[in-house]
């Protein structure tokens, strides 16, 4: 199959780097990554992903699909990028309780259409992510501990394998795939063309963040830990060390300053969510307070994540069983750096431990390859990297925080993990050799270098 064969057959653009707008699409959200393809799909239906794989076959191409690039990472060959940006379809079944998702979807569209219900997906902290890979990779949000990881409330996925075939995986079809990409971060199974997941009936939370100054870290954390405890389900939290650079392109009330927060989300009654920050508003005032009712179409103001592309660094997914008082001097010591990472760039440094405990924990509703159950925090740690000197800076500097916290890590969230350097603990021994003979039967070609760990 030559180009204009498969101009032919897709009815999405076909572009070579030659061809007008293929550096527009081949742009990640993270731009500190720079793609290069020898040919991209814009994909606007199932076929077109299958065309695309059957000319990358035909072409001995690798292939790479993206959404938004959220988690892009370099890549080097001669491969073909399917992008599903342009499939966005939602559809609602409110009755059902369950929302089917295209391909190219980011949890923004979701949310307009299912809170018209009153129903609500288990999205992340930012409504400008890909659906597909943050669920698929696990999906820790702020409705976690009532609701559990999006991965156990995936329905079905409608996917195209290595050789064309288009297949519906769910608990009772293709079950061998379902269980590999749920958890995997699809693993490189195939191309998801579709998900469907379940709803939870949430319209309204009570969320936001508490923040104090830098000198009362150890206290925060302390009275964190102690808070988490007796916690109920309805409410995840989290607490950040936030390191904001000197710059002159940021608010003069923040700018060069370092801060502890602690955010949270209450997805029972209001009252239930005022009585619970009273553990900290009734013993030391914070600097600031955002605590409100929301809509939960307006969760991701609790993290405000940038919604605009930027050059970013991504790495942690350290997972602890405890937050104990050895963990707890690690974080702090890596984690209140100047926010250089000794690279002598002023940096935006933001390190999170998330509590997720509870339905994380427990709610494996089917059977997937999510390993992780031990979990009662997770690390994250994120960073703007305009350059890449300052991503080799925050590289070592990563790697380094993660071995001084070895001792207390159970394993490696995917998600949180740096998208460019192969993840050896993020499954069991037996669910990694399980994952990597389903690889074997479905692409033993190795055709797929997206979300791959196991090629």
């Amino acid at each position: 199959m030559n180009i204009e064969s498969l101009r032919q057959q897709c009815s999405g653009a076909v572009l070579l780097p030659d061809t007008h707008g293929y550096d527009e699409m081949r742009r990640c959200w993270n731009t500190a990554v720079n793609l290069y393809p020898a040919v991209i799909v814009v994909a606007s239906t199932a076929a077109d992903i299958q065309a695309a794989l059957a000319f990358a076959n035909h072409n001995s191409l690798n292939v790479l699909v993206q959404s938004t690039g959220h988690g892009a990472a370099p890549q080097t060959g001669h491969y073909l990028l399917i992008v599903t940006t342009r499939m966005r379809r939602v559809v609602v079944d409110a009755a059902g309780r369950t929302a089917w998702i295209e391909a190219g979807a980011v949890w923004g569209d979701v949310l307009r259409e299912t809170q018209l219900h009153g129903l609500a997906p288990l999205l992340g902290s930012s409504g400008t992510v890909g659906v597909i890979g943050y669920t698929l990779g696990g999906g820790i949000g702020w409705l976690a501990r009532k609701y559990g990881l999006a991965v156990d409330s995936v329905v079905s996925i409608e996917l195209v394998t290595a050789d064309g075939q288009m297949v519906r995986a769910s608990s009772r079809e293709h079950r061998d795939l379902y269980w590999a990409m749920c958890g995997s971060g699809g693993g490189g199974f195939g191309i998801v063309a579709a998900i469907e997941v379940q709803l939870y009936p949430v319209s309204t939370v009570w969320g936001g963040g508490l923040t104090y100054p830098i000198a009362q870290v150890t206290e925060v954390f302390s009275r964190y830990r102690e808070w988490t405890t007796s916690l109920p389900e309805a409410m995840t939290s989290s607490i950040a060390i936030v390191n904001v650079p000197d710059r002159s392109d940021i608010p003069p009330t923040v700018r060069g300053t370092s801060f502890v927060i602690v955010k949270g989300c209450c997805c029972g009654p209001v009252s239930d969510g005022k009585a619970l920050m009273s553990h900290w508003t009734d013993w030391k005032r914070p600097t600031t307070n955002t605590f409100a009712v929301l809509p939960f179409a307006e969760v991701a103001s609790i993290s405000q994540d940038p919604v605009d592309p930027v050059p970013a660094f991504a790495a942690g997914g350290d997972v602890l069983r405890t937050l104990s008082d050895e963990a707890i001097a690690i974080v702090i010591q890596y984690a209140t750096v100047d926010g250089t990472t000794n690279s002598g760039t002023s940096l935006f440094l933001e390190t999170e431990v998330r509590h997720v405990d509870s339905e994380v924990v427990r709610a494996q509703r089917t059977p997937n390859a999510y390993s992780l159950r031990d979990a009662s925090f997770i690390l994250d740690v994120v960073a703007s990297a305009p350059t890449p000197e300052s991503i080799d800076a925050l590289r070592r500097y990563t790697a380094a925080f993660k071995r001084a916290l070895r001792p207390h890590s159970s394993g490696t969230y995917l998600n949180f993990a740096d998208a460019a350097v192969r993840t050896d603990n993020a499954f069991d021994a037996e669910t990694d050799a399980r994952l990597r003979a389903i690889k074997h039967r479905y692409d033993a070609r190795g055709l797929f270098i997206s979300a791959d760990p196991f090629r």
